[in-house]
């Protein structure tokens, strides 16, 4: 069955909220996923983790950390195609209790073997 990598963003703006706040909101976000995640069951083969700050490698260097609308999690669903894994996160709570934040889905390609394009 195909793998699809789920990458979630959230506004700059949540990490701007006072922390009595973010931790209660923290708190019922947590609750929320555990029990989209309890619906998803099997097809969310990996519930991943949160992501720190990102930095940006390229040829001349690295950045500073990117902190707006940045990624905060992902995690790994297995579905039957793209279709089935975008409707399977219509419901999630990242997105319908944090206005502006986003869900990013790619389906995970294996590499090309060396030699086959010849």
């Amino acid at each position: 069955m195909p793998k699809f990598i789920v990458v979630y963003h959230s506004p700059a703006s949540e990490w701007e909220l006072p922390a009595e706040e973010l931790r209660a909101r923290t708190d019922a976000e947590l609750r929320a996923w555990a029990a989209w995640a309890a619906d998803a069951g099997a097809r969310l083969s990996e519930p991943g983790a949160l992501l720190g700050d990102a930095h940006s490698v390229t040829h001349s260097g690295t950045s500073r950390p990117i902190l707006n609308g940045t990624a905060t999690a992902y995690s790994f669903l297995e579905a039957a195609d793209m279709a089935e894994a975008t409707a399977l996160l219509q419901t999630h709570p990242h997105i319908a209790d944090t206005p502006g934040a986003t869900i990013d889905v790619y389906e995970v390609l294996p590499w090309p073997e060396v030699g086959a394009a010849a």
